[in-house]
């Protein structure tokens, strides 16, 4: 593939955009909650053969491995953090937090009345379930009863767990069902999951894994997401899809900031829709062959942000690593040939990445030229960062680009 100056490049012709799926892997010993114990359940709090959990409860719109592993990360520079352990379900948690209970509960053969807050049929089935397996009748969810109910469950699994994980990440800003074109709920724990779960695991500093163990069940009950990462391809995204690295990249950011971009469905196979706004409204670039074949700079990203009240601070590689683990987001300008990971790019091509997070040990990354970035958050050092803002092809003749490492945009 030829690449071209000016954040601009020509398609693979045999390119594929599916993303290649991981098989489960081996779990290791101990990890999350181990087998659950047996214990009989009484006859009203069995599930009736045939029945079945109701609809999932609509939500407003908001402001938004192997074995797992903790990043070393601080309160004061993770882009979301991991929770320390699991907190109480109990009257006044969150909606979310109460319908996956009871689907963990579902899945143990205890049946609720489905109630859509904390009340008399959840606590009685806590009860009946702490009961069989040897635990004070709290009559609440609590931290050891989360415990007992979340094993591990990953790619592949078909069971109502996979819809307490799904309600969960709901929580966190990844849609299932909450709008039309949002992913549907499923008891499939399948690519959809998958892609969201790694991006969560990966944005509360947990080791991306194809299932949920235990520290990603207590952090899907216990933290607060300030945006889900949503990682997007500029490919496909219209007649300047080689050029959209700069609009890709920007979505990107405002959902990770917990802001909904115009135009965005709550669904990575439509973010033709949201990107071109970026590109055609936010920044008001002309919709014309000779402009699409040409990228966006430092002013045209400023201006796009400005739209959504970010203000964007232009500066270099070097403040893009300090602010980073102070918490501040930045597009980060570069040579996509550089990219310690497979990309569409076959020589050095000017590029834009979202950096949007610090786990205490790597910088967390969505880039939109990565063949694999519809399902992964990259993780990159800071020598990795580094090398790639060292170069930035074409600035030598076009006035309109900077120079390497000083081709940031910080957004505050």
């Amino acid at each position: 593939m030829a690449a071209l100056s000016r954040r601009g490049f020509v398609a693979l012709g045999a390119a594929s955009t599916t993303t290649a799926l991981l098989a489960p892997t081996a779990r290791a010993a101990g990890d999350g909650a181990g087998a659950l114990g047996s214990g009989a359940v009484p006859p009203q709090y069995r599930i009736v053969p045939g029945s079945t959990p109701p609809p999932p409860r609509q939500m407003m719109p908001y402001g938004v491995n192997s074995r797992e592993s903790l990043a070393a990360t601080t309160m004061a520079t993770a882009p979301n953090h991991y929770a320390t352990g699991f907190p109480t379900v109990q009257s006044g948690s969150p909606w979310q937090d109460v319908r996956a209970l009871q689907y963990l509960l579902y899945n143990q053969g205890i049946s609720t009345n489905w109630e859509g807050s904390f009340g008399a049929s959840t606590s009685a089935a806590c009860s009946v379930f702490q009961g069989s397996h040897g635990l004070p009748r709290t009559g609440v969810g609590d931290p050891a009863t989360l415990a007992k109910l979340t094993p591990n469950v990953g790619y592949g699994a078909n069971s109502y767990l996979t819809y307490a994980v799904q309600t969960l990440l709901r929580k966190h800003g990844y849609h299932f069902e909450d709008y039309y074109y949002a992913p549907k709920l499923s008891t499939n724990y399948g690519a959809v999951t998958d892609s969201y779960v790694q991006a969560f695991q990966t944005g509360h500093a947990i080791g991306a894994a194809n299932y949920v163990g235990y520290y990603t069940w207590r952090t899907l009950f216990a933290a607060r997401t300030r945006g889900p990462l949503y990682p997007l391809m500029q490919y496909g995204t219209g007649s300047a899809q080689w050029t959209n690295c700069g609009p890709t990249s920007a979505v990107m950011i405002l959902l990770a900031k917990g802001l909904w971009p115009r135009n965005w469905y709550w669904n990575t196979s439509l973010r033709t829709n949201s990107v071109t706004d970026f590109r055609y409204w936010a920044m008001g670039l002309p919709n014309t062959p000779e402009r699409n074949a040409m990228g966006s700079e430092i002013p045209e990203l400023t201006t796009g942000f400005a739209k959504y009240g970010i203000r964007g601070v232009h500066n270099g590689i070097s403040d893009t690593v300090m602010l980073t683990k102070q918490g501040v987001m930045s597009i980060a300008g570069g040579d996509a040939y550089r990219l310690p990971w497979k990309t569409y790019v076959s020589g050095p091509a000017s590029h834009w990445i979202a950096v949007v997070g610090w786990d205490g040990t790597y910088f967390l990354v969505m880039d939109p030229i990565a063949q694999s970035s519809a399902s992964i958050v990259h993780r990159m050092t800071e020598q990795q960062l580094r090398w790639y803002a060292g170069s930035n092809p074409g600035w030598e003749t076009n006035p309109r680009m900077s120079p390497p490492n000083y081709n940031s945009l910080a957004l505050y």
